[in-house]
């Protein structure tokens, strides 16, 4: 092909110097173009093929990850080393610089489409309920970086004519400084990876971490950084390293029981405490028992888990009687309302055993 269009410009009367030239240029701009050209054609037909013989919802997901498009780029590099044999001998810079060009698309490429299939697994296996008990998107991240990272030192390998092997001795030294300057990324990459492997964290988790205003749902993990959107619809990310070096609560095992914890005291005034019989029984036991049989026959606390009320040390404030039980739900109103609703019940009993409850002395 050079040499057509060699012959042909000095046809027009163009030096050779000149027509030499040109003829690179024009052959390069073929191959450009037959390149465009096999890529149209080859998608094509794999597309077509592909929407013939597989009938499934994961092609759709190939074809939505572009994974057929990336695959037909592969075409172009075997193209281009075909066509460089067309190129004249005598040029061996020319000819060395096309198969270099072939070889560092092919490696692009090739990431471009394992990239694509790792997409393509990615939300594939979202579409599984397993996907929320064990995320896997750190590890498809984490896959992606060392595919990219491979690409990159083939790429130079190929351009500096030398063996990927010998190359990685100089990548450590760069890769030392790196580490050091990127210390925060590469912590949070390798937290990511431990919050996963160790089930510390899910999508979907109910998590608190007032340090960074989180008080809601996960809603993304990746492999640096943990997405919560908060019960007031606003969103926190917090860096995944800081979910393991700092205290964060899971409210997991409460969301999987179906239950949730009352914890909250009433705080008595103590000057209305009295016997009422003998010095045997108080005012407060009998309140103390009442509160215990109400529980016990609430609709909606759970009887197969511990119900108690119990009296805690007293801080000058009252004489703190505490409810400790578990609602039959993990519903945040739900379960609001039913608290809510036992304690309105106590405050509105607690007179008819002759109590009140303590409240801050006025200092008016």
């Amino acid at each position: 092909m050079y040499d057509v269009f060699y012959e042909w410009l000095l046809t027009l009367n163009i030096s050779t110097g000149t027509a030499n030239i040109l003829s690179y240029a024009l052959m390069f701009a073929a191959i450009a173009l037959i390149c465009y050209i096999v890529h149209v054609v080859g998608e094509f037909i794999v597309k077509r093929l592909a929407k013939l013989l597989v009938r499934h919802k994961w092609a759709e997901i190939l074809f939505e990850r572009k994974f057929f498009h990336h695959l037909a780029n592969m075409l172009i590099p075997v193209v281009i080393t075909l066509m460089e044999r067309q190129l004249p001998s005598h040029n061996e810079t020319a000819n060395d610089w096309l198969i270099k060009l072939a070889q560092v698309l092919a490696a692009l490429f090739s990431a471009f489409l394992l990239n694509s299939i790792i997409d393509a697994a990615d939300k594939i296996y979202h579409t599984y309920e397993v996907s929320k008990a064990k995320p896997l998107r750190s590890l498809f991240q984490v896959m992606k970086v060392v595919i990219a990272a491979i690409c990159v030192l083939v790429g130079i390998s190929v351009l500096a004519g030398q063996n990927p092997i010998v190359m990685l001795g100089g990548i450590g030294a760069v890769a030392a400084v790196i580490s050091f300057i990127f210390k925060d990324a590469i912590l949070g990459f390798f937290s990511g990876i431990q919050l996963v492997g160790n089930d510390l964290i899910r999508i979907g988790d109910w998590i608190e971490m007032p340090k960074y205003n989180a008080n809601g749902n996960v809603v993304e993990l990746s492999i640096t950084s943990v997405k919560v959107e908060n019960f007031d619809r606003s969103f926190t990310s917090i860096p995944a390293y800081a979910l393991i070096s700092d205290a964060f609560i899971n409210w997991r095992g409460i969301l999987d029981s179906g239950s949730r914890r009352i914890k909250r005291a009433i705080y008595i005034d103590a000057k209305d405490i009295k016997f009422l019989d003998g010095e045997t029984t108080t005012n407060l036991t009998q309140f103390r028992e009442y509160v215990s049989d109400y529980l016990n026959e609430h609709p909606h606390i759970r009887h197969d888990l511990v119900a108690l009320v119990r009296q805690l040390d007293s801080d000058g404030h009252g004489v703190p009687l505490e409810v400790y039980a578990f609602a039959d739900t993990s519903a945040f109103e739900e379960y609001e309302l039913i608290q809510s609703t036992i304690f309105e019940h106590l405050y509105a009993k607690i007179a008819d055993f002759g109590l009140r409850v303590y409240q801050w002395p006025s200092e008016l």
